[in-house]
């Protein structure tokens, strides 16, 4: 009986120690912020470090392959247009791919990439520098001048004014340059950031000026884009060595 009453004190005494530990448990948890981060898995530790490992240069990276294989595509045209244009010169120097026109480099993008596999994004455009000039009217404009003012049915045409607000034949000339980034990004995430510039001279009306400018810089800045992939290569290439 003696027996019997020990062995049931110490099995109410380990039921009290279990209670009491749960307890506190529940009040340690209770304490602890709701935002803890356990360490990854063991296993997922590779795809954790590997996580940012496309290799990034300034305003370009590499996604994969496929980007590699169409950029040495695009260099190896590239080379190919070169070659045939140097066997038109005697001295054997033309210039470099920069004297390629906007048109053939869109051209063999479109034909590298794909018309789909490419697009473009302009992230600047400013006018760098604005210059208006009362130039006299030449020999020729001054004659015109002249003509229109002994027509009195033509005197209307003397204030004429353009879209800027400016008459067309005030004499007025608008020079201006602008400067122009844009972000190129291929279909699989590849992207190349490079600058166009653009300049207009002489223009009679400031709309017109400006328009101009932006538009050869924006041309310049994409074609300057394409060529500079060729740059995403080479690094590709020097990383291999290190």
């Amino acid at each position: 009986m003696l027996v019997q009453d020990l062995h049931q004190h110490n099995h109410t005494h380990n039921q009290d120690l279990e209670d009491g530990g749960d307890n506190i448990r529940e009040s340690t948890e209770s304490l602890l912020p709701t935002t803890v981060t356990l360490f990854p898995d063991i296993a997922n530790l590779e795809d954790f470090f590997n996580d940012g490992e496309d290799e990034t240069h300034q305003g370009m990276t590499i996604i994969n392959e496929w980007a590699l294989s169409k950029i040495s595509t695009l260099q190896s045209k590239l080379e190919q247009m070169q070659h045939t244009r140097d066997a038109k010169f005697y001295r054997g120097n033309s210039g470099g791919f920069q004297k390629f026109s906007s048109s053939s480099i869109y051209q063999l993008a479109n034909e590298v990439f794909g018309f789909n596999g490419w697009s473009t994004e302009i992230l600047l455009c400013v006018m760098q520098e604005i210059r208006v000039s009362n130039e006299e009217q030449d020999d020729q404009v001054a004659r015109t001048h002249t003509t229109l003012e002994a027509n009195s049915n033509n005197l209307d045409l003397l204030t004429r004014e353009s879209s800027s607000g400016k008459t067309l034949l005030s004499g007025k000339r608008y020079s201006a340059k602008s400067l122009c980034l844009v972000k190129l990004v291929l279909l699989d995430g590849t992207c190349r950031e490079d600058f166009g510039f653009g300049t207009a001279t002489n223009v009679p009306s400031k709309h017109a000026c400006f328009a101009k400018c932006k538009k050869e810089a924006v041309t310049d800045a994409i074609k300057n884009a394409i060529l500079g992939l060729r740059d995403v290569y080479n690094c590709y290439e020097l990383n291999q060595f290190f």
